[in-house]
């Protein structure tokens, strides 16, 4: 039925996309699908197509035994089972976790046992159960690394053999479990294919024999061969688990250079070693070879084994041109082994390794098939432009090989997607493509394509000869141009003997013959009349234009379709020797469209083009002949049968093709063979029962339309759409009938036509043809007429031009000539060259009575230039040199020019034309020096222009003009060879030089190539930048290099900048080593590696509480050693130990001891004002202050240092992790309170005093609400915002305090008061108190000083009639020179003064009001510019001092009638708020002079007293109102000042209604009430 010609090409750099098996089925994978075919047979013969996978299908396997099943898996993590007779689904899974790599299928009696790995390591066997249910067998990981390939043992089947991409191989028993065999390593790179010996035993049957030992059950041993990227090929012993024999791949010299030995990365990414290990010859091995050859080794020799290439100097010509992926083979016959190569070159070869020689090769195409053409001339020659930037041109018809394909791909950048044989030339070939080229290509000779100069800016998707046509054309041009549509919207006419020159738009042509001036509609198709008398246009809104020649007269628009016409084509002329009849006249106006729309309209054109010109306007064709519907997807190509008339065929995006019956309305075949979407078809010339097709499934088909089952397309959802359109087609036959009233239109074709189109017609079953008759009509009817003529029965030359002698020596081509013309005129037929001989001797003898055609005739330089004489001869040389300039061959007229001696001329002339070559330049020192200069500098600047400017720097060099050769290459920022250049040919004190690397390192900074840009920095003395540089990217290896880089160079500073940041950046990773690495060889960062030590140990120890939000440690934590050595003892103990014994303190002295001091001090306060510090980066530097002091036995240092740290801890609201800090710093209460009360003073000590007793209060809070059984949520609510935000949790209730639950009321009141003895302090509840009040002024004078702003900026407006009071600021009049300084209006000023003074305002706002405005918001940002909070531990910090005395004295005040402006509608209103702001300014000068007092005399921090009132009241709103607070006077008092804050509101609220509070503090309770 049916028969896939060209697969798609095999999946590359896959170790199992092919396998086959014993009855010749080969399978292999390309792309998402699988194809099948019979390789006993010669050709192949296509078995099917799989395809049921929904990603790439990377690996394959065919089962041996009964059942004919093939497993495969791909990228989706799939393995499927398939039976390869229906090519159905027989089971799946989906087991893996990662892309599948490679199936096998071991030959196991039962059901087929499939063995999969994948990309992670895992190998999982599955057999499939009963009833088509699958069950896993096993998983196993036996080493986590991608897997690359699998092999089973032929002779054991359950011992596999596992490739890695590291290059290591195991081999597994999967009877024991997957247990590992032998583990074999020796490559040093990706293993790609495994071979086992075939017979069991480890001798190659030579002197060589390994000495066996058991191996796992497997009796003799077993040999093994693997091949890998590393260019060898490795001999394995499974009972010595050893390498015995390493091959290495040679490096061969057959075409081309060799490949280089020491590969480049890329070139080490193609290279693929497959292996073969033949059956019949256990001491052959057969292995592939970097440029594609396969290598045959000889195991049987000594050690000593060679490699030779598979078939010898005869199979040359039948090698692989490129990698080969995939070895396998078969037993075709008991004496008779084949082997099937896959390559990167898209072929697949069968070789006979008996012989051994290559017996076919299966061409696949790479892309999708877009364009199908068939030659007019030679009908077995099928063209087939392909998506991988190729054409292939295939002979149908050769006698000895039935696939003689040839690939063109000179001068194919992008997918061919439109292609079209000249009409009567034979191998004459037009391509366009995705790119916008249009091309023309020789077919018969091994000559590049001819690239037309006009490019269309989109892709070309029709190409279509037609006669030459001008603005001033006659109708008898003698030559067919070539028009090509893209998908621009544009038609373009080439000319195929000047393809330089520009071509011509055809709507300008139309536009010139018509003297029309309307706007073109977009064109989409094109299709000329097999004539040439008619062209047809298709264009985007879905209508079509007919033009008639030859003055290009609009006869005929076409308004049927509705979307984009795809497909045009004209009914082709009849066959020769068969009769006209009325059905073939009607036929022979055919004109069949389609579209987007999936409808196919016929058109008869016949009546409307044979009128002649009888019309005056053109005719639009809204109904059409005949409509076909059935497709339900876009049209996307069209083909008549050249055998029988009336028979149309489609292809279409809905995956089939239709064969139509034109003249009875009726679909007669359907073809569904391909998978995707179809884009060409064409039918055969030579067979009327075959029809060719293409598609997206990259596959050639050709198919026979009288053995389909198939008559309609499937139905989609368009079928009921396509039903309603051709019954709505159907009422008529069209508009033409109705208008030309021919009856005969309505009769079908004879009844023999159906029977006739299905058997070969005569003439054709052998090949044979009868001559075309010759034509007497125009030369461009002629031509056309001639296009449909079957060819001679001449044999075709051979294609192959590689043909070698029997001396395996290619034959030597003869010499190309340089006189093309005269070639020609040689190559005449023997009566004209007879006559030219006549010719010549009349001209040479000077007899008598000579003819005119002898006169004419010695005009013809051409014919008789060598002959005559000298003046003949140079005419000549002019004919052909311009001869070549026209067709594009510039180097050999300079070749003709120097034979002439008019080289001068010629360079001129190929200057001014930009035509300069590199051979015309060669040869310009013949003329001269200066000359040649002067060429030089003309073919630079053509280079220039072309974007050479490589080339062109080398020709400035050939002149020494180095600086200028070196500014072209900088100019295209091709610095490497410009600094190349530089280094080479300047010295080395030149700044061109340092320019030129300074400019590059810019350049490769901006793209991201930092240590290359950090090289030219170094190279041009300038290490500052190339540290600067390296360090770009800011992770850990940058910064190192950065700081080694700049250590080296002696800029010590900025290496100790790099070191703390990388110390910085590993610290974020938790790499505590790696930082104390970075900053040990720098003696200036020892204070921050004192701080980075103490952060680790705050790690170490508060990791496990929980408080740093981590409930364990992570596992890629790298600590130093001293973590591992301390003990849960006092942390400045352990900080002063690790500082002295492993951080070098110990042994500095004092001196250095108090500078490493002031060192911590100002980088902690140049840290605070550079970043925001993390709590822990905080905690650890004061800590490690406070070590460093406690060394120097400053002890009052020590604490008040600590007390900071606790209190700043305090201040970020986290309670939990300053109270840890606290535990580390006084672990053990009171006695360590006591121990350094002996030591220093109570004022120092009562930070760390007050933080201990917050603690034990804090828990004692827990503890109360745990015994009124309060949830969690109750005691956070009933602190409002509470004190922490969250308390000690055991499963969601309050944790105890085991410490607390002993105590006695006595105890606990005598806690209480010492509580509120050590929090409870008047001065610093004052000072607090006014730091709060101090804060909320700040805020109101941000408000009412935004208010004023606003008002400033408002629009100014004089009244004239009302007088207004006007308030500024005297420093901001003084400052503004827009400010009017006339005094207000008086009442008695006449009109005109008013409103001149009025004028004046308007104008003095216009140009100066907004300048007013922008001083008083920057006088407005100045008074706001104080922070928000004066902090206890920084008083300068705070608004206070001078500055807010100063700021306090520059209140606004009313401004006297001399300082008048313009004035705002609600000015009184400014007035109000700026007096506010004065007011407000003034409390805030208050408080200030209260709070320097209390900064003064209070000395280092102190946790807040606030939060220690609400604390304590909360304390004493959960106690029994039996026990009365003795400090609740005091506590009231306190609190009394933080009154207004709603915590305290409300806990007073609560307060009020308790017991014990109306029975002892009636008077206090009193008082509060009555403030209140």
């Amino acid at each position: 039925m049916s028969r896939c010609w060209f697969p798609a090409s095999p999946n590359w750099y896959l170790s199992k996309a092919a396998d086959v098996n014993d009855e010749g089925i080969f399978a292999f994978s390309a792309k998402k699908l699988i194809f099948l075919f019979d390789v006993t047979q010669q050709p192949p013969v296509d078995r099917g197509c799989i395809a049921g996978h929904m990603d790439r299908v990377t690996t394959v396997a065919l089962g041996v035994g009964l059942k004919p099943v093939l497993a495969s898996g791909g990228d989706e993590h799939r393995v499927c089972l398939w039976d390869t007779e229906l090519r159905t689904l027989v089971g799946e899974h989906s087991l893996h976790q990662a892309a599948v790599t490679c199936v096998l299928i071991p030959s196991i009696p039962g059901n087929p046992l499939v063995i999969s790995a994948d990309d992670r390591g895992f190998i999982i066997s599955w057999r499939l159960g009963q009833a088509g249910h699958g069950d896993v067998h096993s998983k196993h990981c036996p080493d986590v690394k991608p897997i690359t390939c699998l092999s089973s043992c032929p002779h054991r089947p359950t011992i596999i053999a596992v490739g890695y991409r590291d290059g290591l191989v195991l081999v597994l028993d999967l009877q024991a479990r997957a247990v590992v065999v032998a583990r074999l390593r020796g490559h040093e790179d990706d293993l790609q294919s495994i071979a086992w010996k075939p017979y069991p035993g480890e001798s190659f049957g030579g002197d060589i024999e390994v000495e066996p030992k058991a191996c796992a059950g497997m009796g003799d041993g077993a040999l093994l061969a693997t091949g890998s990227r590393d260019r060898t090929v490795r001999l394995w012993s499974l009972s010595k688990e050893k390498c015995i024999a390493t091959l290495k791949l040679p490096f061969l010299k057959r075409r081309g250079k060799p490949v280089n030995q020491e590969a480049s990365s890329f070139q080490r990414e193609r290279i693929w070693t497959s292996v073969y290990w033949c059956r019949n010859s256990p001491t052959t091995l057969i292995s592939s070879s970097f440029g594609g050859e396969l290598l045959q080794w000889d195991l049987s020799a000594d050690g000593k084994f060679t490699s030779t290439i598979l078939g010898g100097a005869a199979a040359d010509g039948q090698q692989h041109t490129r990698v080969v992926f995939g070895l396998v083979g078969f037993q075709a016959e008991p004496a008779r082994e084949l082997l099937l190569s896959t390559s990167m070159d898209r072929d697949i070869r069968c070789w006979d390794l008996l012989k051994p020689a290559c017996l076919w090769t299966l061409p696949s195409l790479g892309g999708f098939v877009y364009a199908l053409t068939i030659s007019p001339v030679d009908p077995g020659c099928l063209a087939v432009g392909v998506g991988d930037c190729t054409v292939r041109v295939w002979d149908t018809l050769a006698p000895q090989d039935a696939l003689c394909v040839r690939s063109l791909w000179q001068g194919i950048r992008s997918k061919v997607t439109a292609l079209a044989w000249h009409p009567n030339r034979e191998g004459c070939l037009a391509f366009g493509t995705d790119d916008g080229k249009v091309g023309i290509y020789d077919v018969v000779s091994n000559r590049p394509p001819r690239i037309s100069n006009t490019y269309h800016k989109r892709t070309v998707y029709a190409l279509s000869w037609g006669p030459a046509l001008h603005s001033d054309t006659t109708g008898d041009s003698q030559w067919i141009a070539l028009y090509s549509c893209g998908g621009d919207g544009v038609v373009i006419m080439h000319n195929p003997q000047q393809l330089k020159s520009d071509g011509i738009n055809l709507n300008n042509l139309i536009q010139d013959a018509c003297d029309l001036k309307q706007k073109f509609a977009v064109r989409s198709e094109v299709s000329w009349k097999p004539d040439g008398k008619a062209v047809a246009l298709g264009n985007e809104d879905g209508s079509i234009e007919v033009y008639q020649v030859p003055n290009l007269r609009l006869v005929c628009i076409i308004r049927q379709h509705h979307k984009l016409v795809n497909a045009l084509r004209w009914h082709p002329p009849l066959p020769p020797g068969r009769s006209e009849t009325p059905q073939s006249q009607l036929l022979s106006g055919m004109l069949a469209s389609g579209s987007n729309n999936a409808v196919i309209h016929v058109h008869s054109l016949r009546d409307i083009l044979s009128q002649e010109g009888k019309q005056d306007e053109a005719v639009v064709l809204v109904e059409p002949y005949c409509s076909l519907s059935g497709h339900t997807a876009r049209i996307t190509g069209l083909d008549w049968s050249p055998h029988q008339p009336g028979v149309l065929a489609s292809c279409s995006y809905d995956g089939s093709a239709q064969v139509w019956d034109v003249c009875s309305r009726k679909s007669l075949y359907n073809y569904r063979g391909h998978v995707g979407r179809l884009m060409a078809i064409a039918w055969s010339h030579t067979d009327p029962d075959s029809v060719w097709t293409g598609g997206d499934d990259c596959s050639l088909h050709c198919w026979h339309p009288s053995q389909q089952e198939y008559t309609k397309p499937p139905k989609g959802k368009k079928s009921v759409e396509m039903e309603r359109k051709k019954n709505v087609n159907s009422k008529g036959k069209g508009h033409l009938a109705s208008l030309y009233d021919r009856s005969e239109t309505k009769s079908p074709l004879p009844e023999g036509v159906e029977q006739n189109w299905r058997e070969p017609c005569n003439g054709t079953e052998a090949g044979k043809a009868s001559a075309p008759s010759s034509t007497t009509d125009a030369a461009s009817g002629a031509m056309f007429e001639s296009a449909n003529f079957l060819p001679p029965t001449r044999p075709r030359p051979e294609l192959d031009k590689r043909k070698q002698d029997a001396d395996g020596w290619r034959k030597r081509r003869k010499p190309r000539s340089n006189l093309h013309l005269t070639v020609l005129q040689e190559q005449r037929n023997v009566e004209d060259l007879r006559e030219d001989c006549m010719v010549l001797a009349q001209m040479m003898y000077n007899q008598a009575g000579s003819s005119t055609m002898a006169q004419s005739a010695s005009r013809d330089c051409i014919r008789h230039g060598l002959f005559v004489d000298h003046d003949l001869a140079q005419s000549m040389i002019q004919q052909e040199g311009a001869f070549l300039i026209l067709n594009g061959h510039h180097d050999e007229q300079h070749q003709l020019a120097v034979w002439h001696g008019d080289l001068l001329k010629t360079i001129q002339a190929a200057a001014d034309t930009n035509q300069m070559t590199d051979t015309l330049v060669s040869l310009a020192p013949m003329v001269g020096y200066r000359v040649w200069v002067h060429a030089v500098e003309l073919y630079v600047q053509q280079l220039c222009a072309q974007d050479q400017p490589t080339k062109a720097a080398t020709y400035l060099l050939a002149l020494h003009r180095v600086h200028e050769a070196i500014g072209i290459l900088r100019a295209n920022r091709l610095y490497r060879e410009a600094v190349a250049v530089a280094r080479l040919r300047l010295l080395p004190s030149d700044p061109c030089v340092g320019e030129l690397l300074t400019e590059w390192a810019l350049s490769l900074e901006k793209g991201g190539h930092h240590p290359l840009a950090a090289k030219c920095y170094l190279s041009c003395r300038a290490p500052y930048d190339a540290a600067v540089a390296i360090s770009r990217k800011g992770d850990v290896p940058a910064l190192q290099a950065a700081s080694r880089i700049a250590s080296i160079t002696g800029l010590g500073e900025l290496a100790a900048a790099f070191a703390l940041r990388c110390a910085h950046e590993m610290v974020k990773r938790n790499n505590w080593a790696g930082a104390q690495a970075a900053l040990k060889p720098h003696d200036g960062l020892k204070d921050h590696a004192l701080v980075f030590c103490t952060q680790e140990l705050l790690h170490h120890y508060l990791s496990p509480m929980g408080v740093l939000g981590m409930s364990t440690f992570e596992d890629d934590t790298q600590w130093n050693p001293w973590v591992e050595t301390v003990s849960n003892s006092d942390l400045l103990d352990v900080l002063i130990d690790v500082f002295n014994h492993h951080l070098g303190v110990e042994e500095l002295n004092i001196e250095k001891k108090q500078k490493l001091c002031s060192q911590l001090a100002a980088s902690s306060q140049a840290s605070t004002g550079l970043m925001t510090r993390t709590q822990m980066a905080c905690a650890a530097h004061g800590l490690a202050s406070a070590a460093l002091a406690q060394t120097l036995s400053l002890w009052e240092e020590t604490c008040r240092i600590l007390g900071d740290v606790l209190c700043e801890l305090q201040e970020a609201r986290d309670f939990a992790f300053a109270q840890a800090v606290a535990h580390l710093v006084v672990p053990s209460g009171k006695t360590t309170l006591l121990q350094l009360s002996t030591r220093t003073s109570s004022t120092a000590l009562s930070t760390l005093e007050a933080f201990y007793y917050h603690g034990i209060l804090y828990t004692l809070w827990w503890d109360l609400a745990r015994s009124k059984n309060l949830s969690v949520t109750e005691v956070c609510t009933s602190t409002q915002h509470g004190v922490v935000e969250n308390g000690p949790m055991e499963n969601g209730e309050i944790k105890p305090n085991p410490g607390m639950e002993g105590y006695t009321n006595d105890a606990l009141q005598k806690l209480l008061d010492e509580g509120c003895q050590a929090l409870l302090v008047e001065e610093r509840a004052e000072l607090q108190a006014l730091q709060r009040k101090q804060s909320l002024i700040q805020e109101r004078i941000a408000t009412v000083s935004a208010s004023v702003n606003e008002l400033s900026k408002s629009e100014l407006v004089m009244s004239d009639s009302t007088k207004w009071k006007i308030c500024k600021s005297r420093k901001i009049a003084g400052e503004v020179d827009c400010v009017s300084e006339t005094a207000l209006i008086p009442d008695d000023q006449n009109l005109e003064e008013q409103e001149q003074n009025t004028n004046e305002c308007s104008k003095d706002h216009e140009n100066g009001g907004h300048e007013f405005a922008n001083l008083v918001s920057e006088e407005l940002d100045h008074e706001l510019n104080v922070p928000a909070a004066v902090t206890a531990e920084n008083p300068s910090q705070g608004t206070g001092g001078d500055d807010c005395t100063e700021i306090g004295e520059e209140r606004i005040e009313e401004c006297s009638a001399g300082d008048c402006i313009a004035v705002h509608e609600n000015a009184a209103d400014g007035c109000d708020v700026l007096d506010d702001l004065s007011k407000l300014r003034e409390e805030l000068a208050d408080v200030q002079p209260q709070l320097d007092r209390l900064l003064a005399d209070l000395k280092g921090p102190f946790p807040l007293v606030a939060e220690s009132c609400l604390l304590l009241l909360h304390i004493w709103l959960l106690m029994p109102s039996s026990q009365a607070p003795t400090q609740a006077s005091k506590l009231l008092r306190l609190g009394d000042r933080f009154a207004s804050e709603p915590p305290f509101r409300l806990a007073w609220s609560n307060l009020r209604s308790s017991s014990f509070l109306h029975s002892v503090h009636d008077d206090v309770f009193a008082t509060r009430s009555s403030t209140e």
